[in-house]
């Protein structure tokens, strides 16, 4: 349970419950964290927690929100050579994950006026391959939530999204959101985008939708046009992308 609020300076990084509950992660094939934000509280949490051991490369974060409570949760995870030369972070804790990963991230809105901002960011090359598994499940009226997913993907890079908003039976006043993002830098990679609905009530809002481009060969000639080298360009269009900029 989130016991004091936390800021985007200074925020609540999952990582650092490997120190107060530490355990040999080499024995285990997955981990189930579960975090309750009590009334009223406010909360912004990092996600950095990528086990590195052969058999525990799957995770899943559950947040159960309580009344007039708010999240912000922010998942960057990497797996690319533009991140090694990347100088504009727009968080300092992009982290390199194994080839084959999966996150699995629950959010459950119990009680009015709850509110949850979801953020996740991937960059794949190579061969990684990536599974995000997410859940928006509204439980009371009067609540949002808001997913935004933007992948790019070089060379044979794979992105499985698989995102499903609830909303029970008998509820107003719901607002939720689906964005998934994705930017091809190479013909060879692949984006598998599930977005789903299950709508058990009529007076809500909800919408999902996903996108999967190149980057603009005109963007990318006027940049080099004015002096930018094509290494240089594709980067600020990436970091432009995931809005970094």
């Amino acid at each position: 349970t989130v016991e004091e609020p936390s800021t985007k300076q200074d925020p609540f990084f999952l990582q650092n419950l490997m120190y107060d509950f530490p355990f040999d992660t080499t024995t285990i094939n997955s981990l189930t964290i579960q975090i309750t934000i009590p009334t009223g509280m406010q909360t912004f949490i990092i996600d950095d927690l990528h086990l590195e051991s052969i058999n525990a490369r799957t995770n899943k974060i559950e947040c159960i929100l309580e009344e007039s409570s708010r999240l912000h949760y922010q998942l960057f995870v990497a797996n690319h050579h533009l991140c090694e030369t990347c100088k504009r972070k727009e968080l300092y804790d992009c982290q390199q994950v194994p080839q084959k990963f999966e996150k699995e991230l629950s959010i459950k809105l119990t009680q009015p006026n709850a509110q949850a901002f979801i953020k996740c960011h991937y960059l794949g090359d190579d061969e990684s391959e990536f599974k995000l598994t997410t859940t928006q499940h509204h439980q009371a009226s009067e609540t949002e939530s808001f997913l935004v997913i933007k992948g790019v993907l070089d060379n044979q890079a794979k992105l499985v999204s698989d995102n499903i908003i609830i909303v029970d039976k008998k509820l107003t006043g719901v607002l939720a959101k689906q964005e998934n993002k994705n930017l091809m830098l190479n013909k060879n990679a692949r984006v598998i985008s599930i977005p789903k609905l299950k709508i058990n009530s009529q007076k809500v809002s909800c919408s999902h939708g996903a996108t999967v481009s190149p980057l603009d060969p005109d963007a990318l000639f006027y940049l080099q046009s004015r002096g930018v080298g094509s290494c240089e360009a594709e980067q600020m269009l990436v970091e432009a992308f995931l809005g970094w900029g």
